[in-house]
């Protein structure tokens, strides 16, 4: 053991389906024994996989705020 770690760790490298990403993450998380390294670091945030796609999802909620506000104003 090192000085630094309390306990022996072991660097793993998981590779699943896109689809299952988030839950299969969350879920290794809520377990409070896992460490996140960004194995992306050297790539600019734009030009990583999902970008284009939470820009997408985040637009489309300021839409729905908008309309929704919208909706409150006129008592719809």
């Amino acid at each position: 053991m090192s000085q630094l770690r309390s306990e022996d760790m072991t660097l793993l490298q998981i590779m699943f389906p896109h689809d299952q990403g988030y839950e299969t993450i969350s879920k290794l998380l809520e377990l409070d024994m896992v460490h996140y390294v960004d194995l992306n670091k050297n790539v600019l945030p734009n030009k990583l996989p999902f970008t284009e796609l939470l820009k997408r999802a985040e637009y489309t909620l300021k839409q729905i705020q908008t309309i929704e506000q919208i909706y409150a104003d006129y008592s719809v």
